[in-house]
């Protein structure tokens, strides 16, 4: 048992001194669209379903913004990323009795991701994809009744790609495209009924990012 014991912990030195070869953390901010999407479901004993043109407003407070963090083995890399974007339903497309519609504090997503980049000498292009989870700020309101708060909604997937720039030995800026897609069943309070919509995201984002 203790010589199982020895091989365990020297395992995991092992792999810590991998694992930290090289970590990275970023935040970064840009554009964030959304296409139209079809809402369903009761609201105060009404059907709905009415298909909405989103919209991000990435510079409206709270502004659109996302961070996350990679441990690089080599060039591929592991971590954990979280974007807090935002979904407006215009006042001329809401369903009737509906006076607000919105994911803005926000459309939060949460995701395990894995990375790739092919270093070159001035720069390195990366592809970045992750599968996680939504948990947006559900601010809804119908024939007055409000639903105001944080709710996990489902599950949430991301693609993107970009290319980093290096302006010093432990920081560089980047420039990506990133794509979501994130579902999203709501609850409203005080059973006033329940809705559902899967949301696009499409962004080009810039950022900063630190290396230890």
């Amino acid at each position: 048992m203790k010589n199982k014991i020895l091989t365990i912990v020297g395992l995991l030195l092992l792999f810590n001194s991998y694992s930290y070869a090289e970590n990275e953390i970023s935040l970064y901010s840009g554009i964030q669209t959304l296409p139209h999407a079809t809402i369903t479901g009761t609201a105060d004993g009404s059907s709905v379903d009415e298909t909405i043109g989103w919209k991000g407003k990435s510079f409206t407070t709270p502004p659109y913004y996302g961070f996350r963090y990679i441990n690089w083995i080599n060039d591929g890399g592991f971590g954990i990323e979280f974007t807090h974007a935002k979904a407006y339903a215009p006042t001329n497309e809401m369903p009737t009795g509906f006076t607000r519609l919105e994911f803005t504090d926000g459309l939060n997503l949460i995701t395990a991701n894995y990375h790739r980049r092919w270093k070159q000498e001035s720069y390195s292009p990366f592809i970045t994809a992750g599968l996680g989870f939504a948990v947006p700020h559900v601010d809804i309101t119908v024939n007055n009744k409000k639903t105001y708060g944080y709710q996990l909604t489902g599950a949430a997937a991301r693609v993107g790609g970009g290319i980093t720039y290096p302006i010093s030995k432990n920081y560089d800026i980047y420039g990506e495209y990133q794509f979501t897609y994130s579902m999203h069943d709501v609850e409203l309070d005080n059973s006033v009924g329940d809705l559902a919509v899967n949301l696009i995201t499409n962004a080009l984002n810039v950022g900063v990012s630190r290396k230890f």
